[in-house]
């Protein structure tokens, strides 16, 4: 059986969700620096690069938001319980 006290450890949830924060602040970051690199290239009538990988990131790191935010929510119900 699956003992929940002895595998549960609440700093590594904080960990994840901390490093899922900071990876969704850096992909911000670039996006906006790819905004202001698209700007340059539209004053300098130069063609707009793409950056599809932005995209792909913050797509590919939802999952992993969810997963650590269900699993904290659930976590606090299951103490709750108890």
């Amino acid at each position: 059986m699956y003992d929940y006290k002895e595998n549960n450890n609440q700093k590594k949830v904080d960990e994840y969700r901390k490093n899922i924060i900071e990876i969704k602040e850096k992909l911000a970051a670039l996006f906006k620096e790819m905004e202001h690199i698209n700007k340059q290239q539209e004053d300098l009538k130069d063609e707009k690069g793409e950056y599809p990988i932005i995209d792909e990131l913050k797509v590919y790191i939802k999952p992993y938001e969810e997963l650590w935010n269900l699993f904290a929510e659930y976590k606090e119900k299951f103490e709750e319980a108890w």
